[in-house]
């Protein structure tokens, strides 16, 4: 299936091939709609969406790994939009979204979409096992992290499908500024983070060995204000943050 143009109805609703997906970071319109076969919810900010539909297009998508379902509307949105020949999209939790059970039944969709609810991002088997049935010896292209946003499980899958991404290709991890945001810490999501490990100590152990000259696992880290990417250099072998992430000839110790 072949990408489709964004058609931008308002600042927040957007027609997409026979979709359309309401896209709003705003707690009191999120909470109050689902998705439905007439519209799927997307939770993002909408600027970011725009800029990183742009982006994501200039690096040709062919194998796409999404991680965080929700509502669904990421997987639409992303699978219609940058158009990949192989889709995969997982989440932890075991409630599958009628609506989006129905997109991924379309006769133009279904051969190229796998949708698979109770893996967890921490089971780094699971996670190769899945990836391996979807996309075989095939490199990634685009990975997304929208799951967890929680340092340790996060780390695992970093861990375990960063390798996988060909030389070039894009690991983003979205939201990793949550432990730095006071508004965040301080409304719905406090019970959630409290006591955890910013997932920004995952972003800057990615900066880290992207300083490291002697094994460019990766290529560069771009930091924006909804993610980081994590650019894949052009180095095989063994990856283990354990044996590669340093400071000051010590092993770096989450700090964050």
């Amino acid at each position: 299936m072949g990408r489709h143009d964004a058609n931008w109805i308002t600042d927040s609703l957007v027609e997409i091939g026979e979709e359309r997906v309401l896209i709003t970071d705003d707690s009191e319109v999120y909470r109050a709609v689902s998705s439905t076969d007439d519209q799927f919810l997307l939770i993002k900010d909408a600027d970011y969406v725009r800029r990183s539909t742009r982006s994501f297009c200039d690096l040709g998508i062919r194998n796409l790994v999404e991680a965080g379902i929700w509502q669904g509307g990421s997987v639409v949105y992303w699978n219609l939009a940058l158009g990949p020949s192989n889709h995969l999209a997982f989440d932890l939790y075991d409630r599958s979204v009628p609506a989006l059970e129905r997109f991924a039944q379309r006769s133009d969709v279904r051969d190229g979409l796998s949708v698979e609810y109770g893996l967890d991002q921490a089971d780094a088997a699971a996670l190769t096992a899945a990836t391996t049935r979807r996309f075989g010896p095939e490199p990634i292209d685009l990975i997304i992290d929208d799951a967890s946003h929680l340092y340790e499980p996060s780390r695992i899958m970093f861990e375990t499908l960063f390798p996988r991404l060909r030389p070039g290709g894009w690991y983003v991890i979205e939201d990793w500024q949550w432990s730095h945001s006071h508004t965040l810490l301080t409304n719905e999501s406090s019970s959630y983070f409290a006591g955890r490990r910013g997932l920004s100590n995952l972003v800057l152990e990615a900066v880290i060995l992207s300083g490291s000259r002697l094994r460019p696992f990766v290529e560069r880290v771009i930091i924006d204000s909804f993610c980081a990417i994590v650019v894949r250099g052009d180095h095989d072998g063994r990856f283990k943050l354990d044996e590669q992430v340093f400071s000051q000839g010590r092993p770096f110790e989450p700090v964050l």
